[in-house]
């Protein structure tokens, strides 16, 4: 995607993110990865060796750069509680507005242990849970989520606290 639409103020990180530093076993599917070997409709056809990192310990090179991070995909496949945990600082320090995540609550190969907790770590680091509507609708396409009970699978749009006048138009 970088070179396909012509970036040149991007850097990647050929690693993985998690709750701590280490190796761990990438498995993939049909061009589908995951560090959950569970998520999958069927068994993983590939497996891959890959280095985890702590998003913590990129903080020191995003606080030097020259642009604020307002908005973060998140899009790791069942990993999320993994990498919020090793995140804590980032989010605390860096605070992005915005993050748009898909956190599922049954994976094709059963329950999500980790949905609730992911939610509440999300709740603890001082966002707003917002439900993308899905189809999506044109008009107040998002639903807050007062209780965690509430969640269902699928998109989430996370709003730090001080930014919800941001999206008021957008929620129904």
């Amino acid at each position: 995607n970088i070179a396909i639409n012509q970036f040149t103020q991007v850097t990647t990180y050929p690693v993985g993110l998690g709750a701590k530093q280490g190796e761990m076993t990438l498995f993939g599917t049909d061009g589908m990865g995951s560090l959950i070997a569970g998520t999958f409709h069927s068994a993983p056809k590939e497996t891959t060796r890959v280095m985890i990192k702590k998003l913590d310990d990129y903080i020191d090179v995003i606080s030097n750069a020259k642009h604020k991070i307002e908005m973060m995909k998140i899009d790791v496949e069942g990993a999320e509680l993994n990498l919020l945990k090793g995140g804590t600082q980032f989010f605390e320090k860096i605070k992005p507005a915005f993050l748009l995540m898909e956190i599922v609550k049954y994976w094709s190969g059963g329950i999500n242990p980790d949905f609730e907790e992911t939610l509440r770590l999300l709740c603890s680091l001082g966002y707003e849970i917002y439900e993308i509507a899905y189809p999506l609708k044109k008009e107040k396409p998002l639903r807050r989520i007062q209780n965690i009970n509430e969640a269902k699978n699928g998109g989430y749009l996370l709003v730090h606290k001080g930014f919800e006048s941001e999206i008021k138009n957008l929620v129904s």
